[in-house]
C-alpha cells in the first residue's frame, strides 16, 4: 500500500473506532436512536398537523381562512413559539 504520508500515524485508531468500540459505544449507539427519534418525530408532527387540523370536528365545515390560520396557531405551537417568546422575555 505504501508508506504513510504523516509517519507514526498509522497505529492511531480511526474516528470510527473511537466511537462504536467500548468504552463509547453504547453512549454512541443509544445518543443516535434518540436523535433519530426526535428528529422522525418532529418531521411526522409537522407533516401531518395540517392534515389533522383540517379533520378536527370543531373546523369541519369552516371556510379556508380559518383553516388556514388554525394550522398556522398549530404550526407556530409545534415549533415552541410561545416558549420562545416567553424565554426570550425571561433572559432580556
Amino acid at each position: 500500500m505504501g508508506k504513510s504520508p504523516r509517519p507514526g500515524h498509522d497505529d492511531q485508531p480511526h474516528a470510527y473506532d473511537r466511537h462504536f468500540l467500548s468504552p463509547l459505544r453504547r453512549s454512541t449507539v443509544v445518543g443516535s436512536a434518540l436523535a433519530f427519534v426526535a428528529v422522525f418525530g418532529l418531521w411526522g408532527s409537522t407533516n401531518w398537523a395540517p392534515t389533522l387540523i383540517r379533520e378536527l370536528p370543531d373546523l369541519k365545515g369552516s371556510d379556508a381562512a380559518t383553516l388556514s390560520a388554525s394550522v398556522s396557531y398549530a404550526i407556530m405551537a409545534l415549533n415552541g413559539e410561545p416558549s420562545s417568546a416567553i424565554w426570550g422575555w425571561t433572559a432580556g
